[in-house]
């Protein structure tokens, strides 16, 4: 489960800030210092047939600060349970073969090798861990991650772009991941509304680490960008 949210100008120091007592019902903990990442998605579709459907593809490059050469690389697809761009409840599922697998049950008339490349994008990640005092669940001890991610087209995306200048996007975003059954199981049900609930009350109890805006997801606001509008 993802919510996104605009981050704070000074968001990387509120965070840091409120230390040992952030969190939902104040009886969360942040794990310091943030953890940084790079990475590089690389989406696919086809005449937005995926998208339409609920469905996104991309290949994710993971790389050292400062270099692109791989550490590891995997394909990695999200299904819409519910939700929208915004607030996001998603099945995500990884590995080509799995992926090609997914797309002959749900889209048979679409193969893995008519995909086209929609979006390609670097992103440098700071990634904060939140553990509750008290554990309120028993998976993964009631963890969940807020992140803020920095994104930028890739250099061999903005070469071919019409637009001058290259695309920027800073966003955050409140992630819950859990195991789960199926999607129409009573106890997935009971699960989602309780993670929905832990991400929502977090938000609203640390509402200073937002701004009041309409979030944009990265991909949205790039095609918004490539279009020539304003995300």
């Amino acid at each position: 489960m993802e919510r996104k949210f605009v981050p704070a100008a000074d968001f990387c120091q509120r965070i840091e800030n409120l230390g040992q007592s952030l969190g939902y019902n104040s009886h969360d903990q942040v794990q310091q210092p943030a953890h940084v990442s790079k990475f590089r998605d690389i989406y696919y579709d086809w005449n937005d047939h995926l998208s339409r459907s609920g469905i996104w593809i991309r290949h994710r490059i993971t790389g050292p600060m400062g270099t692109w050469s791989s550490i590891s690389d995997r394909w990695e697809a999200k299904l819409r349970l519910g939700g929208d761009y915004v607030n996001s409840e998603v099945v995500e599922i990884s590995g080509k073969d799995t992926i090609c697998e997914m797309l002959s049950e749900r889209l048979p008339n679409i193969t893995f090798g008519s995909l086209t490349v929609l979006a390609d994008l670097e992103t440098v990640r700071s990634e904060w861990t939140l553990i509750p005092v008290h554990s309120v669940d028993s998976h993964n001890n009631g963890r969940f991650s807020v992140v803020l991610d920095d994104v930028v087209a890739s250099e061999e995306q903005a070469s071919g772009e019409r637009r001058t200048g290259r695309f920027q996007h800073r966003i955050g975003e409140v992630e819950i991941v859990r195991s789960l059954a199926t999607a129409a199981d009573s106890a997935t049900a009971q699960e989602l509304g309780y993670m929905r609930a832990r991400v929502e009350g977090f938000l609203q109890s640390n509402a200073t680490l937002c701004m009041d805006a309409e979030p944009v997801g990265k991909l949205s606001a790039y095609l918004a960008w490539r279009n020539g509008h304003d995300a």
